[in-house]
């Protein structure tokens, strides 16, 4: 079955539920804003039981409440006119109406069936006087014989018996017998007239036999003994020739199950019946165009200016299982044939399934194209991986590192054979934090057991220097870096990274340590050398003051005046001065010793005044004046003691050389805390400052601006002092000479929460 007659069954279907009584009222809200109800009156000529007049009512009813753009009220009766046929009883059924809608207000009257026509228009005035009206299913010469006036239009029905007489002849060419099917009511005998005008074009061919207004047994009777070579045309059959009233779809479905000869129809409602066809249309498309037109008239149309048109979807519609029934070929139909009630193909009846079972076949196909490419790309990418990993091993091996990765959640490690034979492990030990930690100092053991827990920051790359003692008493030292993957968090993304043999580097760096000392240590004995004449005069000034002490207790001895308060203040001279001499000698001792730095606690006030002191004699001299604001309380460095004098000499050493013997020789030393918890020492001299040109390389090695200087000074200072953390700059006062600010960081103890 076409969608088209699947349709008609649907509506059919559903207009035979809704109509159990005489009248159905059907209401449906209109879109959000209208606020106009319309209200329809559909008008039926025939009973429910009429299924062509019902298609047509039923189709018109969802059309208009489909597309109105109003609020709907449609009320319909069906007015049976085949029985009501009567002027006293069609008087009474107005009359009826007029009652039953007074006080109704009606924007429409609709007719469906060629017999409520006549009827409204000669009942209007009592049913709806001036209101307009919509006909549909009315034939042309029914239309043409009632004189409609302009308010009223409609949908011509046109059922062209011809072209169903055509379709006949095409589909029995020899056929010589053709039986006109009619019955007695009023529309039966218009079919009747109608039909002996248009077979009179075929006189010549076929002997016409007329099968009207008989009763219905002996009209089945008739039928069933005619020859199976005849052709039988159904016109209608609404009163059969007793009189009584009929609904002509069951009387063709009758006459066609009767006939031993094909039986054709222009009526679509006998199709599916038993009935082969004929030239149609279907009576939903008619019901749709009189509900188009009664939708423009209620949006504001002039019914005049809407002239009655006929429906323009007439064409041939023929049953499938009747021209199999009749032995007749497809072949024959005229071009554009509806063939209905086609057995469905699989494709058909089954649609949704199939496409869904090509759909799931495609998608299996398509994943099975999918693994094998995702396959095809695996096996590649581990061959590329495979390769990288081999140079990658390869250049490792090459500079002496070894590859390595470790997941914390599970404990494991994995590295290359260089990696174990970095850490001195066998190739068949297993790599694992224990035997990583067996493997290093045992001093070390507990920065990497925090290392391997993720108590170090792993998620940023991440360096350890790692001393592996060797069996053969031999010991290396191992650079470890590592870098967690992109996107992991701390302690949950897997480590890797490299671990390269550094041991010539950290015997290089001794190597130069040492150098670094012993030219450090050169540099103090330079400086001693240069205040050597100085220390002298220091030395030599208690040490005078002790022999002139001396003789005077011996010169009291010898004379025997001894008077015991005069003889203890001598003595006490004498130990005062010695003491003295003591510690300008231990000071320098101090300064000149040499060995390895060691870490310890650094009064910096105390070695500020310490390191005055050893240059005081030559400062005077020199006629310079030290100046010093030493802020209290300041905290404890860490440190060597004796590096960090040696950059304090060294710094005011230089501040001395750089003032100039015209104006007021003054150094100026300083002290306070900086606002990140650094100890700041301050040098402020009185002389010429530093050229531009110099100020830029003073820290250069062997770069100098005295006459007799090595260029080393500073450079060692640098050094030094970025040993123990800090930072020292050298810049022009802001009038004259020059400011070194020495910048040093608190012990740990003393350290600032950060």
């Amino acid at each position: 079955m076409t969608s088209r007659g699947l349709r008609a069954m649907r509506i059919w279907g559903r207009t035979a539920a809704m109509l159990g009584g005489l009248s159905c009222v059907m209401l449906l809200s209109a879109p959000a804003g209208a606020q106009r109800e319309r209200r329809i009156l559909m008008l039926h000529a025939y009973n429910f039981m009429h299924k062509a007049a019902s298609l047509v009512g039923a189709s018109a009813r969802e059309r208009l409440l489909e597309r109105s753009r109003d609020k709907l009220v449609i009320d319909a009766d069906f007015l049976d006119l085949i029985r009501n046929a009567t002027p006293e009883k069609q008087e009474e059924m107005a009359r009826h109406l007029a009652a039953k809608y007074r006080g109704l207000p009606l924007d429409l009257v609709m007719t469906v069936g060629g017999e409520a026509f006549p009827f409204l228009l000669k009942y209007r005035h009592i049913i709806a006087p001036g209101v307009p009206a919509v006909f549909a299913s009315v034939s042309r010469a029914n239309y043409a014989a009632q004189n409609a006036p302009r308010d009223v239009t409609g949908i011509i029905i046109e059922l062209d018996l011809a072209k169903t007489i055509s379709l006949a002849e095409r589909l029995q060419p020899k056929a010589t017998d053709l039986y006109l099917v009619a019955g007695s009511a009023p529309i039966d005998r218009r079919w009747q007239g109608v039909a002996r005008k248009v077979v009179q074009a075929w006189a010549g061919k076929y002997r016409v036999h007329e099968l009207f207004e008989l009763p219905i047994e002996r009209l089945l009777a008739e039928v069933a003994a005619l020859p199976p070579d005849a052709i039988v045309v159904m016109l209608t059959v609404f009163v059969d020739g007793t009189g009584k009233s009929v609904v002509p779809g069951e009387v063709g479905q009758a006459v066609a199950r009767a006939s031993p000869a094909p039986v054709y129809s222009s009526y679509t409602e006998s199709l599916g019946r038993g009935i082969l066809g004929g030239y149609s249309e279907t009576f939903e498309d008619h019901g749709i165009a009189a509900a188009d037109l009664a939708l423009k008239i209620l949006d504001g149309a002039d019914p005049a200016d809407l002239p009655p048109r006929s429906s323009p979807l007439q064409a041939y519609r023929v049953d499938v299982n009747a021209l199999r029934r009749w032995n007749l070929s497809e072949s024959d139909l005229p071009a554009g044939t509806a063939v209905l009630f086609r057995e469905p193909s699989l494709w058909q009846r089954h649609r949704s399934i199939v496409l869904g079972t090509l759909l799931v076949i495609a998608v299996l196909l398509a994943l099975v194209a999918l693994l094998l490419l995702q396959r095809h790309r695996r096996k590649k990418i581990q061959e590329a991986l495979r390769t990288s990993e081999e140079r990658m091993a390869f250049a490792a091996k090459s500079i002496n590192a070894g590859l390595w990765q470790y997941d914390p959640s599970k404990k494991q490690f994995w590295g290359t054979d260089h990696c174990r034979a970095l850490l001195g492990l066998d190739g068949d030990t297993p790599l694992t934090p224990e035997t990583l930690l067996g493997a290093i100092h045992p001093d070390q053991r507990e920065l990497v057991r925090g290392f391997l827990d993720g108590e170090s920051g792993l998620c940023e790359p991440h360096g350890l220097d790692l001393h592996v003692p060797r069996r053969d008493g031999s010991s290396r030292w191992l650079s470890v870096r590592s870098q967690s993957r992109p996107g992991d968090t701390a302690g949950d993304g897997q480590l890797r990274g490299i671990i390269v043999d550094i041991t010539d580097r950290k015997i290089a760096e001794a190597e130069i340590s040492a150098r670094r000392q012993e030219v450090a240590h050169l540099m103090r004995v330079s400086l001693v050398g240069e205040l050597s004449g100085a220390i002298a005069h220091e030395i030599n000034q208690p040490l005078a003051a002790v022999q002139s002490n001396a003789h005077a207790a011996l010169d009291m001895i010898r004379e025997r005046t001894i008077e015991l308060g005069e003889l203890r203040d001598t003595l006490t001279d004498i130990v005062s001065e010695n003491h003295r001499a003591s510690e300008v000698v231990t000071r320098l001792r101090g300064l000149l010793k040499r060995g390895e730095a060691r870490t310890e606690t650094i009064h910096i006030n105390g070695l500020i005044e310490d390191t005055i002191k050893l240059v005081s004699n030559d400062a005077a001299s020199r006629g310079v004046t030290f100046r010093h604001s030493l802020a209290e309380g300041l905290p404890d460095l860490e440190g060597d003691a004796v590096q960090i004098q040696q950059v304090l000499l060294n710094l005011l050493m230089n501040a001395m050389d750089s003032t100039l013997p015209e104006t007021d020789r003054l150094v100026a030393i300083a002290t306070d805390m900086t606002e990140v918890g650094e100890v700041r020492i301050k040098m402020t001299d009185t002389g010429q400052g530093i050229g531009p040109g110099d100020l830029h390389r003073v820290f250069e090695p062997f770069y100098t601006t005295k006459e007799h200087g090595l260029g080393l000074g500073l450079s060692i200072c640098t050094t030094i002092v970025q040993s123990h953390g800090g930072h020292l700059t050298v810049e022009n006062g802001p009038e004259k000479g020059a400011v070194a600010t020495l910048l040093l960081p608190l012990a740990t103890a003393n350290a600032p929460a950060p």
